[in-house]
This record gives structure tokens, C-alpha cells and sequence, in this order.
């Protein structure tokens, strides 16, 4: 599936281009996927955040595999970061 987007710091998935098969969801080096059915009323915001930035400027579909971003293990750690991500 061509739903992951890539943008300056990190990925998004386009609920457009996703199938809701969660193939994806093991794959995820630092568990940040989840089905959209299963997400938490805390992970709510982020479905919306996903739909938005999936469409934006400058933001591309990945058409293949790629190694995680460098400092993932680090950000996997740090809670309360959504404010870093903009409006």
C-alpha cells in the first residue's frame, strides 16, 4: 500500500491509501502504529493529524522500505512531543 507519507521529521499514514490490515503494525520499530479501530481516546488526535499532513506540500509517498529515521530510538522514549509536530 502506498500510505505512508514522508515529511521532514517523520512519517504519517494517508487513511486514504490505508486498508485498515494492520500489516504495518509489528513493522513499527518504535510501536507508533496503530489500527485506527484500537486507537485510544489519547491517540484520537493523531488520526486527523495523519489525514492532514498526509496531504501536505512538500510531504511524498514511500514506495519502498526504508531504515528507520536515526534518532527513532530516542524519540520512541520522549513523551508529551505533540507540540512539536505544529498546529
Amino acid at each position: 500500500m502506498d500510505c505512508f507519507v514522508a515529511g521532514p521529521q517523520f512519517l504519517v499514514i494517508d487513511p486514504d491509501g490505508c486498508i485498515d490490515c494492520s500489516v504495518c503494525v509489528p513493522q513499527c520499530p518504535v510501536n507508533a502504529i496503530v489500527n485506527a479501530a484500537e486507537a485510544t481516546p489519547e491517540q484520537q488526535p493523531y488520526i486527523e493529524l495523519n489525514a492532514r499532513l498526509a496531504k501536505a506540500p512538500g510531504w511524498e509517498s514511500l514506495r519502498q522500505r526504508q531504515a528507520p529515521l536515526p534518532e527513532h530510538t530516542h524519540w520512541a522514549s520522549v513523551k508529551h512531543k505533540r507540540h512539536l509536530l505544529g498546529p
